[in-house]
């Protein structure tokens, strides 16, 4: 995030698919921490430019379309930047727009075709912003 903080840009956007591994004892990893680390770092970096979209928040996995051959996240993440998330339509996706598309449509996907109660949460992290952290909900 330092290279990415020392990069000129009025905004700049890291989109994180990594939330596969929910623990692995043999790594020492009781919980997957990743989104919370995540979440410090980008706090760490304060730079009011940074965003990151994870593909998930803490306690939750990112799940993987079979029939995709890829992450759920990754499907429409992919789906909205070819202009799925152009919500006003005026041909311009905006982050906003892209973040409620990719939410809304996780989010869904997982209730529908997930396991009972699982949940995936993408999350919008502003490294502008310190101590708050934005849960993408529908």
């Amino acid at each position: 995030l330092d290279q990415i903080k020392d990069c000129p840009g009025k905004l700049k956007l890291v989109i994180l698919d990594a939330g596969r591994i929910p623990s692995d004892a043999r790594l020492g990893m009781v919980f997957n921490e990743f989104p919370l680390l995540v979440e410090q770092a980008v706090q760490a970096c304060d730079d009011p430019n940074l965003w990151v979209l994870t593909a998930n928040s803490l306690l939750e996995v990112s799940h993987v379309w079979e029939a995709q051959k890829r992450s759920v996240f990754g499907h429409f993440v992919a789906e909205g930047l070819k202009g799925e998330a152009d919500a006003n339509r005026d041909r311009k996706i905006d982050l906003a727009e892209l973040s409620q598309f990719v939410s809304t449509n996780v989010s869904a996907w997982v209730e529908k075709f997930g396991d009972k109660g699982e949940t995936q949460t993408p999350a919008l992290l502003h490294g502008g912003e310190r101590g708050e952290r934005d849960h993408l909900c529908a």
